[in-house]
């Protein structure tokens, strides 16, 4: 996720788009993902928010799916929309499921032993798909990548889940 976010803008100027509307669209993403950061934590109270988490991870699945070869800028929005409002409500999210699962004393340790890790992945991310970039010559591999790795995520947060049949 962090690799697509700093990227972007490498990644839609290698396919081609003019840095202006790229630029643009890097900025539209963060305003995308303002609605999803109140919403989807409040749904929660009555979605179940690992059903909800498991929706975000294949959103970022499908959004990394829409700029691989994109030559149009419907794709771009499209991403743009997709990506901004799945990103916006990943952290919220992870917050709402740690309350659910470990409330009291142990939410502030875990969330904090999580951030360790959440730092490690915001540093890896972008580092790694920089190599996959240089390597390929393009940035399409780390797009595929990424998609697959939030969709490997899906079925592990769903076995998570405390209501499912043990």
């Amino acid at each position: 996720m962090f690799g697509m976010l700093f990227h972007q803008v490498a990644y839609l100027q290698d396919l081609g788009f003019p840095p202006q509307g790229v630029a643009a669209a890097a900025g539209a993403v963060g305003l995308a993902s303002l609605p999803a950061r109140f919403l989807l934590p409040a749904l929660s109270d009555l979605l179940s928010p690992w059903w909800l988490a498991a929706a975000i991870l294949a959103a970022l699945a499908a959004s990394a799916l829409l700029l691989p070869g994109a030559g149009a800028w419907w794709r771009v929005y499209a991403y743009v929309g997709v990506f901004g409002a799945a990103f916006g409500a990943v952290l919220p999210m992870r917050a709402a499921i740690m309350a659910r699962r470990f409330g009291g004393p142990r939410y502030g340790r875990l969330m904090g032993l999580q951030q360790l890790f959440l730092a490690l992945a915001t540093a890896a991310g972008p580092f790694l798909g920089g190599l996959v970039r240089d390597a390929a010559g393009s940035y399409t591999p780390a797009w595929l990548a990424a998609s697959a790795l939030c969709l490997a995520a899906v079925p592990l947060l769903l076995y998570a889940s405390p209501t499912r049949r043990r």
